[in-house]
């Protein structure tokens, strides 16, 4: 019986000391959300605890719980980040400045993705989600 623990133990080990190492490497570090067209720049980004807008107009920054983080980086690891640069906007308003172009990027430990651009405000399905929850944040905030 001992002789069994010892295997499962051995076998046990590197498998969840892989499993804590892929969390870490899928920690979102930094996301940037930034919207602009000429005469107006709007930033969202999120790091660590905080949640910054800057605009031309005004700046502020939001103190975010830990209920809040989590939500975030749940919407977040629901994204496959090596596809976000090829994602499809739903409409074109950017192209006659009938509306801010907007990106997104997100950083962790693996890397920098950043989206195509698309319509402020109407972002690629696969982002919608991400998009909605800062701005309800920033609403709250």
């Amino acid at each position: 019986m001992n002789f069994i623990k010892i295997i499962l133990t051995l076998f046990l080990i590197p498998l969840l000391a892989c499993s804590a190492q892929q969390e870490e490497t899928n920690k979102f570090i930094e996301i940037t959300y930034s919207a602009r067209t000429r005469g107006y720049q709007m930033t969202i980004i999120y790091k660590e605890d905080k949640l910054t807008v800057s605009s031309n107009i005004s700046n502020k920054t939001i103190s975010l719980t830990n209920k809040q983080q989590v939500k975030i980086q749940k919407e977040v690891s629901k994204i496959v980040l090596s596809e976000i640069n090829n994602l499809k906007a739903p409409s074109d308003k950017r192209f006659i400045d009938g509306t801010l172009s907007a990106s997104l990027k997100i950083k962790n430990n693996s890397g920098t993705y950043i989206s195509s651009d698309f319509d402020h405000e109407n972002p690629p399905k696969e982002l919608r989600f991400l998009y909605l929850l800062l701005e309800s944040i920033i609403k709250k905030g």
